[in-house]
């Protein structure tokens, strides 16, 4: 039976205990067997032992996001959706201080695991591809704006963002590495992609299966 979160947060403080107190009884008994004094090597390994366990308790009460550069931000939900991002995936970013990730409005971004086929017929790795896009778009301050339109099912908001005053939405979609999520975007990214596809920029310049229906293990390939 799987774990709640409550449940597992103990489980894992617990795990990491006694396993921190296992290695040091292992590094005391082969010290002592040697005839050597391990005190010392015995104690810094504690501490650092301590304190590896204190930043997974500090991640897991926070519960965190694993980008280095959201860890230390201060609560900024009344701000509303501006600030420095960490992108997720090529359709979804974290906004620092916000306890939930966005969503790109209208848009749809290949997997973060997805394949895809280039000019030439090999396969590549278009979702990490599309990734590498919208961290591009966002910059190096990586400062965005959005606009909330909605929240998923997943609880995500859903948002036109900008950086730099540019709709980043269109211009994943512009650029061939996000395709119009035509069941959500009311048709609003119709002429980006058109002209992606026309000027076989991004995805559009060799083949992929779009990323809904990869998702559905549907293979239903564009060119």
């Amino acid at each position: 039976m799987a774990k709640l979160p409550s449940e597992w947060k103990v489980y894992q403080r617990k795990r990491g205990l006694n396993g921190l107190a296992s290695r040091v009884r292992r590094v005391w008994a082969a010290g002592r067997a040697s005839g050597r004094s391990v005190l010392p090597f015995a104690v810094v390994g504690a501490l650092i032992g301590v304190g590896a366990v204190s930043f997974i308790n500090l991640i897991s009460a926070k519960s965190l996001p694993f980008s280095p550069s959201l860890w230390f931000c201060e609560d900024r939900t009344h701000l509303g959706l501006v600030g420095k991002a960490a992108v997720i995936d090529g359709d979804t970013i974290r906004l620092c201080g916000l306890d939930t990730s966005v969503r790109l409005y209208g848009i749809d971004a290949p997997e973060s695991g997805q394949r895809c086929r280039n000019a030439a017929g090999r396969s590549y790795r278009c979702g990490s591809e599309a990734t590498a896009a919208l961290s591009d778009l966002i910059g190096r301050t990586g400062r965005v704006s959005c606009e909330r339109k909605d929240v998923d099912r997943y609880g995500r908001i859903v948002a036109v963002c900008r950086a730099g005053g540019l709709d980043i939405n269109a211009d994943m979609v512009r650029q061939g590495w996000a395709v119009e999520y035509r069941r959500y975007s009311d048709g609003r990214y119709r002429d980006e992609e058109a002209a992606a596809r026309d000027e076989r920029r991004g995805l559009w310049a060799g083949s992929f299966v779009a990323p809904w229906d990869h998702r559905r293990g549907e293979v239903n390939v564009y060119r």
